[in-house]
């Protein structure tokens, strides 16, 4: 049985420090697992605004910058267990951030969210990421920083 398709897009990033010598990576504690920050486009908002917002939710640092264009986009499906009735399909579109102050606000974090994380050299970011398609646009990212 061919069950309808729900299409899901999301943005996020890799937030760079300001020397160009690390990524903070977010550490979801549900899954036990490493992962860029990202989340769900909301209406109304351009890829960039939500890349902005989901970095700034996930990680507590509002002060950063979109470097380019987006660099490198996902795609994947799952399914969801509230919603079997749908397969799912998400589009997730990663953009090189740079912070541009060290100001961290605490408590940013959506309710219900249980996220950690912390900041990885750049040479241990993509062995440190769980998902290889999070791999990928981390090496294309980590590409871009070297221009």
């Amino acid at each position: 049985m061919n069950r309808p398709i729900k299409d899901h897009v999301s943005a996020g990033g890799l937030l760079l420090n300001k020397n160009n010598t690390h990524a903070y990576l977010i550490y979801k504690k549900s899954r036990e697992q490493w992962q860029l920050p990202k989340g769900h486009q909301k209406e109304g908002e351009t890829l960039e605004e939500t890349a902005l917002r989901e970095i700034y939710e996930e990680t507590g640092y509002k002060n950063i910058q979109l470097v380019g264009d987006i660099n490198t986009q996902i795609e994947y499906d799952f399914e969801l267990e509230r919603e079997p009735e749908y397969s799912h399909h998400k589009i997730v579109y990663f953009f090189l951030a740079k912070l541009t102050n060290d100001y961290r606000e605490e408590n940013t974090q959506d309710k219900g969210e249980n996220l950690g994380g912390d900041w990885v050299s750049l040479g241990k970011v993509v062995q440190n990421l769980s998902h290889a398609e999070e791999k990928n646009a981390a090496e294309k990212l980590l590409g871009k920083t070297n221009n």
